[in-house]
């Protein structure tokens, strides 16, 4: 059995969507916040004043009222997308990180300021020593996901799990669907196949995901005046799995071709058309197919 499921991180597809509280640009290129934008950039803003005051003196981390879970989650990780993350650029590969961060909470979900600043300062020093460690010119922080998971067993705990995503490297033109010569071999970084050689470690899903994410960002949203960045900022990352038994291709009979929106071949029940080489046609069927996950799961999380 083979299955392909292009990925961003794991072994499974997982598209990242959050809600973005952006500025809006008028017509003279001057941006005009909301009185809602204002109001959550400045929430964003103080939290990462008093960050950087207890980053300055410890001893002011006992200063401030605790929080809730939730505030603390949304805090940090908005505060780590405004500091940090850049949407606003094209790039070759993803390069990911993942931490886990234990954070001490009382019965009714509150949790210290001081564990909080702790908790947010290590976030911050993390994920600098990622992004520094990346061996890449050309490279920018896409987002920061933070997500608590309850410690079943320490019920006085809970822990969060800090995803970091960077993009790096030159994008090359490349055209938006795959030509004659894109035959790939499905994944394990087996290269090209179907008479053509070469071109490991690539595979079809490294060319499949690479298409996906050179064409995910929006030249509307560049802005010129600052070396391309986007205006705006992200709050509420949310992160989904997509797996091929989820997104059946509809009517299409069970013969090892283009069954599902990802790539899934096996020879359980019959060998007919087993294949691990997937020929242009295939690979056209398999990007839009994940255009069409990005899209249902968007409009699910939206």
């Amino acid at each position: 059995m083979k299955i392909f499921t292009p990925t961003l991180f794991g072994v499974d597809s997982i598209f990242n969507s959050c809600k973005k509280e952006s500025i809006e640009k008028n017509k003279t290129e001057e941006f005009v916040q909301s009185e809602h934008d204002a109001m959550i950039e400045g929430k964003i803003c103080t939290f990462k004043e008093k960050m950087q005051k207890i980053k300055e003196n410890p001893s002011l981390k006992s200063s401030y009222e605790d929080l809730t879970l939730n505030d603390a989650v949304w805090c940090a990780e908005a505060a780590l997308n405004y500091t940090h993350a850049d949407l606003g650029h094209e790039f070759a590969e993803l390069t990911i990180d993942s931490i886990e961060i234990e954070i001490p909470i009382d019965a009714d979900s509150l949790v210290k300021f001081s564990d909080v600043s702790e908790a947010y300062l290590s976030m911050d020093d993390n994920l600098e020593q990622f992004f520094t460690g990346i061996a890449d010119d050309n490279k920018h922080v896409i987002v920061i996901d933070v997500e608590p998971v309850l410690n079943l067993n320490k019920s006085n705990t809970t822990t969060l799990i800090v995803k970091t995503v960077v993009g790096r490297g030159q994008t090359p033109a490349i055209d938006e669907v795959f030509g004659d010569t894109d035959w790939w071999y499905y994944g394990e970084d087996g290269g090209c196949c179907g008479g053509y050689s070469g071109d490991q470690p690539r595979d079809a899903a490294y060319e499949l995901e690479f298409r996906v994410n050179h064409n995910n960002v929006n030249p509307d949203d560049y802005d010129p005046l600052n070396e391309g960045h986007i205006y705006g900022y992200f709050t509420d990352i949310q992160f989904e799995t997509a797996t091929y038994d989820d997104y059946e291709n509809p009517n299409d009979p069970n013969d090892n071709i283009n069954d599902y929106l990802l790539f899934y071949n096996t020879t359980l029940y019959s060998s007919e058309n087993y294949h691990e080489c997937i020929p242009p046609v295939e690979m056209n069927f398999y990007l839009n197919g994940l255009y069409s996950i990005i899209d249902t799961v968007k409009t699910k999380i939206n």
